[in-house]
């Protein structure tokens, strides 16, 4: 039995859907399926990859420049997919990365009635409109969104429960799914604790990872200002686009410790974890930095909608200041009715939750099996 899995990257890394990737690729394996996988080569990668059945294809390009990036993106899609096809090692689990993967895959199976199975991640093109870059009523967004919803894949895997129903009502037949959030882990115990995390008795809150279009920066701003720095202490280790005005912002304030990244064993040490999702993004991504804080045992401040997933699978981890409130008064009121004991209660809360997601990692990963098995 064989099969394939696409993506931009795939090999063991600190980003969490590479390394799910590959846990994926190392399951299926050991329950006898021959993973081939096909993905682009990264800067100081060799030419010719050591394992076997695994297809490195040079990219087109690797800066900055936006519009170049997208169109490389487009160029290089296309070229996994094809190259996959060309292949024919069974059936295609494809995901999200590079942009508009999934519309390659629906265009270039449908012709071929090829079985494939949807890991979504970001979705696209939802993703370019919630961004900004695209009308939904252009003929350009609606010929995409026309061709990803004219090839149902065989399976969904899907990042959570809502996002999972909001792609299933785009297809007729509407395909069966399964759910693996983004950022399931436990990482071993570490040696020693950071030395921020020597707090002298003040809680630690934190925000970690991207910080870009999807999220709001002035939620994150308003935690920076009503910080007490005899209670608090806060890590800023914010990347993205809107992340630059917040470290300016940090740069003189007592409770702040900013940090270029914090590793995964040390999220830890962060009491509360700040997640961000505008409304308007919601399904299109589900932040995995509230899935990797909760599995090594942190609660989450959650700053977005009801509906998404994050809130749905977690909320008893953490607390939500809904987005249509005014960020500096949702966040003092937090800070007034924030006490030891009701932190204790949502740390337990993340404990007994990281437990269910690893099971529910498990559960993915056998329906997976159990689908690619019957596409042969």
């Amino acid at each position: 039995m064989r099969c394939t899995i696409v993506n931009r990257v795939i090999h063991a890394d600190s980003n969490t859907e590479w390394h799910h990737a590959t846990e994926l690729a190392d399951y299926l394996a050991r329950r006898g399926i021959t993973v081939t996988r096909v993905a682009l080569r990264e800067p100081g990668q060799p030419d010719a990859p050591a394992e076997r059945n695994l297809h490195l294809l040079p990219r087109h390009y690797s800066g900055k420049h936006k519009i170049r990036r997208l169109l490389a993106s487009l160029l290089e899609g296309r070229r996994l997919i094809r190259h996959a096809l060309k292949l024919d090692h069974g059936p295609i689990i494809c995901m999200t990365d590079p942009p508009l993967l999934n519309f390659w895959m629906a265009r270039e199976t449908r012709r071929r009635q090829i079985p494939w199975i949807y890991w979504s991640l970001d979705l696209y093109p939802e993703a370019f409109a919630a961004a900004g870059l695209v009308r939904r009523s252009s003929p350009f967004y609606r010929y995409l969104q026309k061709t990803v919803e004219g090839n149902a894949p065989s399976h969904l895997l899907a990042l959570g429960p809502q996002q999972a129903a909001h792609i299933r009502q785009q297809y007729t037949p509407s395909p069966g799914a399964s759910i693996l959030p983004c950022g399931i882990a436990r990482t071993p115990d570490p040696a020693a604790a950071p030395e921020w995390a020597r707090a002298e008795g003040k809680i630690i809150l934190g925000y970690v990872g991207n910080l870009g279009e999807a999220h709001s920066d002035t939620f994150v701003e308003a935690a920076l200002s009503c910080l007490d720095p005899k209670r608090h202490r806060f890590i800023l280790a914010a990347s993205g686009a809107k992340s630059a005005r917040l470290r300016e912002l940090a740069k003189d304030m007592p409770a702040v410790i900013t940090l270029d990244s914090v590793p995964r064993e040390h999220l830890r040490f962060i009491d509360i974890h700040l997640v961000t999702l505008l409304p308007h993004w919601d399904h299109i991504c589900v932040p995995s930095k509230a899935v990797s804080a909760v599995c090594e045992g942190g609660s989450i401040l959650f700053h977005g909608s009801r509906e998404n997933d994050n809130w749905k699978l977690l909320h008893d981890a953490g607390w939500r200041l809904p987005p249509e409130e005014k960020p500096t008064s949702a966040m003092k009121a937090f800070f007034e009715k924030l006490s030891p004991g009701s932190l204790r209660e949502k740390q337990q809360a993340a404990r007994k939750l990281s437990s269910d997601l690893l099971a529910i990692r498990d559960r993915a990963f056998d329906d997976i099996y159990r689908k690619v098995k019957e596409l042969q």
